[in-house]
């Protein structure tokens, strides 16, 4: 039989006399804090896993509001005593004093998985290629406008060409493509 753990961190540090108002609260999440690793500030984590993830962040809002600070994060691993495929890997939460956002290493690489085997479906088309069809099919209809205009760019196709050096910057700069 295996054991599974997940240990963290929450950062930055809180003040010392609000983390002693949430010690019952904490503890029942399944965290440890460590006082006073600067002046007024403790440490909050946990060591071998917590008990309610939803709790922990009720917590923290409460906690960030108390103490004025906008955010904290929580960084956290997941491993397992034997090696076994799927038993590792982490999380993370982006904390607000109003808002939660989750990051998985499983559910990243289960994007990423599921976007390269698309990537090899025949009717995928990569950013790239298709902005490189969108510029083609610009460039015809430009052409035939122009053609027709006596060599005149009209006020509509110098929008259209801006609009797609936007779109283009914004795909390289996002994708790198």
């Amino acid at each position: 039989m295996s054991n599974n753990y997940e240990s963290g961190t929450v950062d930055p540090f809180f003040p010392t006399e609000i983390v002693r108002k949430y010690d019952d609260a904490l503890g029942e999440i399944g965290c440890s804090t460590h006082e006073e690793v600067q002046e007024g500030l403790t440490y909050i984590y946990f060591e071998e896993g917590m008990n309610d993830s939803d709790l922990l962040v009720e917590t923290l809002q409460s906690m960030l509001k108390e103490a004025d600070i906008d955010y904290c994060t929580v960084n956290a691993a997941a491993y397992c005593d034997k090696m076994r495929p799927g038993e590792f890997g982490g999380w993370c939460c982006f904390v607000t004093k109003d808002d939660a956002q989750w990051m998985n290493t499983g559910h990243w690489l289960w994007q990423r998985e599921n976007e390269f085997k698309k990537s090899k479906q025949e009717n995928y088309m990569s950013t790239g290629a298709a902005l490189q069809l969108v510029y083609e099919l610009a460039e015809q209809g430009a052409l035939s406008q122009q053609e027709a205009r006596e060599n005149d760019l009209t006020e509509e196709m110098k929008t259209q060409t801006l609009a797609l050096e936007t779109v283009h910057d914004f795909i390289v700069n996002e994708f790198g493509e």
